[in-house]
C-alpha cells in the first residue's frame, strides 16, 4: 500500500486514511505501544518520541530504487498495529494499488529477512491468501519482506536480542 499526504494532513493521519482507503474495510488501531522506533534506510533501529494519541509501531525510511521515477528519494512507512473489524473474505481491495492480501504469522515474518520462501511453503506453514484469485499459479513464486513486513521483521528481530 501506499499514498500521499494529503492537504493539511500529518504522516499519521494519512497512513490511517491509505490503510482504510485501500484495504476498504473499517480498521482499528490498537494503542499498546508505549515507544516508537526510527528505522533509517541503513536499519539503524533508534526509540523516539511520538506525540500522538495512539502511537505507531515505527516509521521506516524508504529509499526509492534506482530506475524508478523518484529515483534516490526518501520516503517513509507508518506502521501500526491495527486489526480489521470485518472478515477477511469482505475485503474491497482496490486491485490497482493492492492486489491481495497474505496473512503471515509473526514467525514467517521474523524468519523473512533470511529466507526467501515460496508462496507454497507459506501457505503450508499456515499462510492465507486474500484476493482475487490469481494467486494460484504463482505457488512457487519466492516471497520476501519488503516495505511493512520487512520494517516489522527488523523490529521483532531487534527486540528478540
Amino acid at each position: 500500500m501506499g499514498g500521499h499526504l494529503e492537504a493539511n494532513e500529518d504522516l499519521f493521519a494519512c497512513g490511517r486514511r491509505e490503510a482504510m482507503e485501500e484495504i476498504g474495510v473499517p480498521i482499528h488501531y490498537e494503542d499498546s505501544y508505549t515507544e516508537t522506533v526510527y528505522i533509517s534506510a541503513n536499519k539503524t533501529i533508534t526509540p523516539i518520541a511520538i506525540d500522538e494519541k495512539i502511537k505507531p509501531v515505527g516509521l521506516y525510511e524508504m529509499i526509492h530504487p534506482p530506475g524508478s521515477p523518484k529515483a534516490g528519494r526518501i520516503y517513509h512507512l507508518v506502521i501500526f498495529q491495527a486489526r480489521v473489524l470485518s472478515p477477511l473474505e469482505r475485503f474491497r481491495l482496490k486491485l490497482d494499488e493492492v492486489s491481495g492480501i497474505i496473512t503471515l504469522t509473526k514467525e514467517q515474518v521474523k524468519r523473512g529477512i533470511k529466507r526467501k520462501a515460496t508462496l507454497r511453503e507459506l501457505i503450508e506453514e499456515g499462510a492465507k491468501i486474500f484476493g482475487p484469485g490469481e494467486w494460484m499459479d504463482k505457488l512457487e513464486w519466492k516471497l520476501y519482506p519488503i516495505g511493512t513486513a520487512e520494517a516489522l521483521a527488523y523490529i521483532w528481530n531487534a527486540a528478540d536480542r
